[in-house]
């Protein structure tokens, strides 16, 4: 019998491999959880939801603007396979359902305000490289203050979805780093990436989902 909680992880596409960055197992595994990569089976998440406890949608490349009603407006997209888009978005709804906890990280915080109708900025200055510093308000799986952030990303949430909630700013311009849900609230959004970063921030957010994913898996 599993005594741990399981996080599921996404994993990204390209070519014929299915990719992710080691340092999303790794985190959850420290944290005190099995991590368990899932592989874009679109048919397969109602068996996949009953296997695990807590969601971990991983960082990509960007939404294709037809998701939110836009056309494209630079030349810098690098679009994510359609086959991880649906399947993520598939799981997001199986998930919100069964009101177990969801952690969308960088694209992933972007796929859950899409998904919930809002729409992105799609080509932002200033967070590609770097730090910037956010301010973040408390809640059931971040700290609040304020804190330095690693910068990794060139879009970001510009119309928040229906009952998006945001729980963090960037200090320098008021982008939205950190969301969750007026109604669910197991489900969050985070547009940095803390699973690069070893500080006490990075450490809470993943015991916190680690800890809510124990309560969701009790009886699995």
């Amino acid at each position: 019998m599993v005594d741990k909680p399981v996080i599921g992880i996404t994993m990204d596409i390209k070519d014929e491999y299915l990719r992710l960055k080691r340092h999303y197992a790794e985190v959850c595994l420290e944290a005190g959880a099995i991590p368990f990569l899932l592989p874009p089976l679109k048919d397969m998440v109602p068996e996949i939801k009953d296997l695990i406890d807590g969601l971990l949608i991983s960082g990509g490349g960007d939404i294709p603007p037809e998701y939110y009603g836009e056309s494209p407006k630079t030349n810098n997209l690098m679009p994510v396979d359609k086959r991880r888009i649906e399947f993520e978005l598939r799981l997001l709804e199986e998930f919100i359902e069964s009101r177990k906890p969801i952690l969308g990280i960088c694209y992933g915080m972007q796929l859950i305000n899409v998904f919930f109708g809002g729409s992105l900025y799609q080509d932002i200055r200033g967070h590609r490289e770097g730090s910037h510093e956010v301010e973040l308000r408390e809640n059931r799986l971040i700290p609040s203050g304020n804190y330095a952030v690693n910068s990794s990303h060139h879009q970001a949430i510009k119309e928040r979805g229906n009952g998006i909630i945001e729980i963090g700013i960037s200090k320098k311009d008021g982008i939205i780093e950190a969301i969750t849900h007026k109604e669910y609230q197991n489900l969050f959004g985070i547009q940095w990436h803390p699973e690069r970063m070893d500080n006490v921030l990075s450490k809470t957010i993943f015991k916190n989902l680690v800890s809510l994913s124990g309560t969701a898996g009790g009886d699995r």
